[in-house]
């Protein structure tokens, strides 16, 4: 848990982790130089909780990120699991992930879904995140987005260990970011459609309100979104996975690790190789989207990423898929 003045929810949050139905291995706290109450409150806690808990202090104010990366790294248990100052567990989110992680061994994380709630903990219309169905990803094959809330991950402490996360790239800055892509790089991910924890929504919030309304969007305007493309939107992935391939490739030259697991090793390999790959790929599809570029040339680029399977599979990675496949070719022969 990382805490930054956050007296006003932090007791309701400690409450739901003591009256949890599989009691927490222990909690440990890192507070971002809080001016109010929340590292009293803490303390108080940890007088009676039925757990160990280990309090943290930063000298200074770092944000939630590092101080989130920090309480994780402090940890002795093998999983993690990231706890926001302001929301609510319900009783049985480690119960039910102990579980999926006891039935899949080979697993190093797992989100789960949960409901948005207002400040008093009235329920909003909708969940975040949302997952539909149970599932497993392999390496590789989860999905190519920024990052998943952090709140919603329990993984293997190890995918810290001996990383250069000081000099993560802008893009993996969020603690939630860098090991959702760390764990789709080292190993399996399962998704739970069950929601586990009352996700709190407030203007005090770090993160931004009105998650998930982008749900409730016209058909109309999903469909437009869907169908028109941005060439900046696809430079911006372009840039986003490259960042991605280099930070794997500092992984590979400064990390212990690497010269020693060779599992370790393949998966940064296959990780350097599959993103630079994609970085490609979306480069092409920035061209096919630009005003200059002729329907002759927006068709050979077609041809290009169909021939070379790049909708399909990257490396040892997932490709762009068939709703990138159907949006290229509506783009390649009726532009908008």
């Amino acid at each position: 848990m990382a805490t930054f003045n956050g007296e006003t929810f932090l007791p309701e949050q400690l409450s739901s982790l003591a009256g949890q139905s599989h009691c927490p291995h222990e909690l440990i706290v890192c507070d971002d130089s809080s001016t109010d109450g929340s590292r009293a409150l803490v303390e108080a806690f940890a007088e009676t909780a039925p757990f160990p808990v280990q309090i943290l202090r930063n000298d200074r104010n770092v944000g939630y990120a590092d101080s989130f990366l920090r309480a994780a790294r402090a940890g002795t248990g093998e999983w993690v699991a990231f706890c926001d100052q302001d929301d609510v567990w319900l009783p049985t989110k480690l119960a039910r992930c102990a579980e999926v992680i006891g039935q899949y061994p080979q697993l190093v994380l797992l989100s789960h879904s949960a409901f948005q709630v207002d400040a008093e903990l009235n329920h909003l219309p909708w969940k975040h995140p949302d997952h539909k169905s149970f599932r497993v990803s392999a390496p590789l094959h989860g999905p190519r987005i920024k990052s998943i809330p952090g709140f919603s991950l329990v993984f293997k402490g190890e995918l810290l260990l001996g990383l250069p996360l000081s000099r993560r790239p802008p893009d993996l800055a969020a603690h939630d970011a860098v090991v959702y892509q760390l764990a789709n790089i080292y190993g399996y991910t399962a998704w739970l459609p069950d929601a586990l924890v009352l996700y709190r929504r407030h203007k005090e919030a770090a993160t931004a309100e009105g998650v998930g309304k982008a749900a409730h969007m016209s058909i109309r305007t999903r469909l437009k979104m869907r169908l028109t493309g941005d060439p900046q939107s696809f430079e911006r992935m372009a840039v986003r996975v490259c960042d991605y391939a280099a930070f794997c490739d500092l992984i590979r030259r400064e990390c212990s690790r690497y010269a020693v697991d060779p599992g370790f090793a393949r998966r940064t390999d296959e990780a350097i190789d599959y993103f630079r790959a994609l970085g490609e790929g979306f480069r092409q599809r920035q061209k096919m989207y630009g005003k200059g570029t002729g329907s002759l040339q927006r068709a050979r680029i077609l041809r290009r990423l169909i021939s070379s399977g790049s909708y399909w599979r990257i490396g040892q990675g997932v490709g762009m898929g068939l709703g990138g496949l159907t949006k290229d070719v509506i783009r390649a022969v009726a532009p908008f």
